[in-house]
This record gives structure tokens, sequence and C-alpha cells, in this order.
């Protein structure tokens, strides 16, 4: 009877890690079938990706991003500048002042 009764804490963990592997062969197996088809459809996009007019979409998508340079350069020297003036005149040291006069 002792016996029996130590070998059941071993036949019962050898199950519970027999339930483990299984479970994990089948997360390992899904994991695996998620990878396949991502990789298919990572294919599919560069397939279409490289087609015979690729050429000529980089050009106009470059384009458009070299159209926006003058924008983005006015609206960051502006944004900079209000950053500077916000920093500038801070003064960390005088808590009566809200102005931010600088004085």
């Amino acid at each position: 009877q002792q016996q029996q009764q130590q070998q059941r804490p071993y036949t019962a963990r050898s199950q519970h890690l027999s339930r483990q592997d299984t479970a994990m062969t089948t997360m390992a197996g899904r994991f695996g079938v998620k990878l396949w088809d991502s990789m298919k459809e990572n294919g599919t996009l560069l397939s279409e990706s490289l087609s015979n007019d690729f050429p000529s979409r980089m050009l106009n998508s470059s384009q458009r991003i070299v159209g926006q340079f003058g924008k983005t350069y006015d609206r960051t020297t502006k944004l900079m500048a209000s950053v500077y003036r916000l920093w500038a005149y801070d003064d960390e040291d005088d808590d009566d002042s809200d102005d931010h006069s600088g004085y």
C-alpha cells in the first residue's frame, strides 16, 4: 500500500507532464502554421510590389515626398522657434513672474 501511495504522485506528475507536452506540441504546431501563412502573405506582397510598374510607382512616390520638403521645413522651423522662445523666456528661479517676459 505504501508503494502505491508513492507511485501515485509520480503517475499523476507524469500524466500532467504528458498533457503539458501535448499542449506545447499543439501550440508549436499552431505557431508553425501561422508562421507559414505569414511567410506566404509576405511573399505575395513582395511579388506584387516588384511587378513591372514598380519603378514608375517608386518615382511617383519619391516625387510626392520631395514635394513636401518645403512645407515640412517651414513647419519644423516654426515649431523650433516656439520651443526656443518657451525655453529661453522660462525663468525657473522666479516663481512670482508668470508672464514669461524674461525680466
